[in-house]
């Protein structure tokens, strides 16, 4: 059975989503300590957009393996069919 203490995907999951939060934040200072606001909007729109993709997009993979390990699991603890038949 999944055990949600054990978890070891998402423990994985939050450190990539924690150093992508970090990573934008770090681009966004980069950004406006080399430069002004009105010129770097656009720098900062692509940075924080990709950083929203990236974010879906490991959740999106998360929520794939959990489901893997569900249906996995299931099979596991389930007897074959044909003993059901008996």
């Amino acid at each position: 059975m999944f055990n949600f203490r054990s978890d070891k995907t998402g423990f994985f999951t939050t450190i990539i989503l924690l150093v992508l939060l970090g990573a934008a934040v770090l681009g966004t200072l980069w950004v406006l300590v080399l430069g002004n606001w009105n010129q770097d909007v656009l720098i900062l729109k692509w940075v924080w957009g990709t950083w929203w993709v990236l974010c879906i997009v490991t959740v999106l993979t998360r929520l794939a393996i959990f489901r893997w390990q569900m249906v996995h699991g299931s099979r596991k603890a389930s007897p074959p069919e044909s003993a059901n038949d008996e």
